[in-house]
C-alpha cells in the first residue's frame, strides 16, 4: 500500500502539484495569508481577546467543576451534545445585529459551513444549485455530497446565468413529472462577493435580480469581504443595502481572514439555521468551538467596528501603489521582451486586496515563488487545477501590516527573477545552436 501511494505522491510532483509544508522566512514581506487588517499578529486584539475571556470565565463560573455550566478549557462536545453554552447563543444574536440578518448558527470553519450547508439544503433530485464557476472548493465538496443536481456557471457572467437557470428549472420539471412527486424543485444561487484566486467582485445587486426572474435564491459567501468591505466591516451584501432583498438566502462570513481569528458563521432565515442544526454533518458530528475562540471571535468584532474605515483606506492605498507599480513593471519588462521568447509576468488586476501575477505553467509558477523567498517576499503560487490551465498564477495578498516600499520591492523582485530566467533561456538557446553547428 505505501509503495502505491508514494508512486501516486511521485506522479502528483512530476505535474508540478506536490504540496509541501513550509515556514515563511523569517522578516519576509507576507504577500500571501488571509491576514488581511493585521488583526492575527496584533496586540491590541491579543489583550482584548484575554480581556473578554477573563470575564467570561468569571461570570459564568461556578463553586464546582461537576456544575460548571461553561466549561473553559474545551468545549467538551459538539453544539447538540454540551459545546452549546449562554456565550455563543448570545454572540450569534450579536452577530446577528452586526451583519443586520435574522439568524446566525456558528460553525468551526468556513470549510465546515459551505460543506455543511451546500451538502444538505437540496433534499431531493429536483432540487438545484447554479454556482459560480470560480466558488470555493467547499462549496463543490458540499455538493458531491447533496442529493439535488448541481451546475455551473461562467465566473461573474449575468447572461450564463440566466441559462443555466432557465435550463436547471426545465429538468427541474421534468424530474418532478417523471417522478410524480408533488412539489416543484427549488434553486439556489452560489457565489461569492470577493473572489480569492484574482479579487474579482462580484455584481451582486444584477446578480440578485437574475434570481428575482427566475424565483431562485441566493447564497453569499462573504469570506473575502468580511472586515475590508462596509463602513464597520459587515461585507459586500450590507455595504450595499441588499440585506433584505428577498432573493437573498444566505450569508456566509468566515473569522479566519480579516478576523484573525477562527470559525465561521451562517446567516439566514431561523428556519434554514434549524435545519442545518438538524442535518449539517459538519456540525452536527463536530465538537465545538471552546471559550477561547468565542472571545477571540468576539474581541476581533469589536476592534473592527472601531478600526475598520481606517484599515481600509491604507488598503486602497497600497492597491493603487500595487496597481501603479505593476502597470509600470509591466510595460518594462514587455519592452525587453522584443529579445526574448520568455514572456514576463503579466498582472492580473483588481480593486481589492487581492491581487494576481499570471506566470504560466505549474513548475514555473513554482520556481518564481521559490525564487522571491530568498529574496524576501512570501508570495505563493497557485496552480492548475485550482486555476485553468495556462492562468497559474502568484497570488498577491495585500495587508494594513504591508508598507508602499514592500510593494515597489516585490515587483522589482519579480522584474529580476524574470531577468534571470530570461538570461537562463537566452544561454539554452545559444547552446542549441552551438551544439547544432558543431553537428554539421
Amino acid at each position: 500500500m505505501l509503495d502505491v501511494l508514494r508512486d501516486e505522491l511521485e506522479r502528483r510532483k512530476e505535474r508540478g502539484l506536490l504540496r509541501q509544508l513550509s515556514v515563511p522566512p523569517p522578516n519576509s514581506a507576507d504577500f500571501s495569508s488571509n491576514d488581511y487588517l493585521g488583526f492575527a499578529q496584533s496586540f491590541e486584539l491579543e489583550s482584548a481577546a484575554l480581556e473578554e475571556y477573563s470575564k467570561a470565565r468569571l461570570r459564568f463560573a461556578v463553586s464546582s467543576p461537576s456544575t460548571c455550566r461553561l466549561p473553559f478549557v474545551g468545549s467538551s462536545g459538539s453544539r447538540l451534545l454540551t459545546g452549546n453554552n449562554e456565550y455563543v447563543c448570545e454572540l450569534e444574536e450579536w452577530l446577528c445585529t452586526f451583519h443586520k440578518a435574522p439568524a446566525a448558527l456558528v460553525f468551526n470553519s468556513g470549510f465546515d459551513c459551505n460543506l455543511g450547508l451546500f451538502g444538505s439544503l437540496c433534499i431531493s433530485s429536483e432540487d438545484v444549485v447554479v454556482f459560480d464557476s470560480d466558488v470555493h472548493n467547499s462549496v463543490r465538496e458540499g455538493l458531491r455530497l447533496s442529493r439535488g443536481s448541481s451546475v455551473s456557471f461562467l465566473h461573474n457572467d449575468l447572461k450564463s446565468l440566466r441559462e443555466r437557470l432557465r435550463e436547471a428549472r426545465v429538468s427541474s420539471e421534468r424530474r418532478r413529472k417523471s417522478s410524480q412527486r408533488g412539489r416543484e424543485g427549488f434553486l439556489v444561487v452560489a457565489i461569492e462577493s470577493i473572489y480569492s484566486m484574482d479579487g474579482s467582485v462580484a455584481p451582486l445587486r444584477e446578480i440578485l435580480g437574475v434570481c428575482a426572474e427566475y424565483g431562485a435564491l441566493l447564497v453569499v459567501d462573504e469570506a473575502h469581504s468580511t472586515g475590508v468591505v462596509g463602513v464597520r466591516g459587515e461585507g459586500l451584501v450590507v455595504a450595499e443595502g441588499l440585506e433584505n432583498h428577498p432573493s437573498l438566502l444566505a450569508r456566509v462570513h468566515t473569522f479566519g481572514k480579516a478576523l484573525g481569528a477562527h470559525g465561521a458563521v451562517l446567516l439566514g432565515p431561523p428556519v434554514l439555521c434549524q435545519f442545518l442544526l438538524n442535518y449539517a454533518r459538519p456540525l452536527v458530528y463536530s465538537t465545538a468551538l471552546p471559550l477561547h475562540s468565542l472571545c477571540l471571535v468576539k474581541a476581533a468584532y469589536s476592534l473592527l467596528s472601531r478600526e475598520a474605515l481606517v484599515l481600509q483606506r491604507k488598503l486602497k492605498r497600497l492597491t493603487a501603489e500595487f496597481q501603479s507599480q505593476a502597470v509600470q513593471t509591466f510595460q518594462r519588462l514587455e519592452a525587453k521582451r522584443r529579445h526574448s521568447d520568455v514572456p514576463p509576468p503579466s498582472p492580473v488586476l483588481s480593486d481589492t486586496q487581492v491581487q494576481a501575477i499570471l506566470v504560466s505553467g505549474n513548475k514555473r509558477v513554482v520556481w518564481y515563488a521559490e525564487k522571491l523567498r530568498p529574496k524576501g517576499f512570501d508570495v505563493r503560487p497557485i496552480r492548475s487545477p485550482t486555476v485553468p490551465k495556462g492562468t497559474e498564477r502568484l497570488r498577491v495578498v495585500l495587508h494594513a501590516h504591508n508598507h508602499e516600499a514592500e510593494v515597489r520591492g516585490l515587483w522589482e523582485a519579480v522584474s529580476e527573477v524574470w531577468e534571470e530566467e530570461r538570461q537562463a533561456s537566452t544561454r539554452s538557446r545559444h547552446e542549441k545552436t552551438f551544439r547544432h553547428t558543431a553537428r554539421l
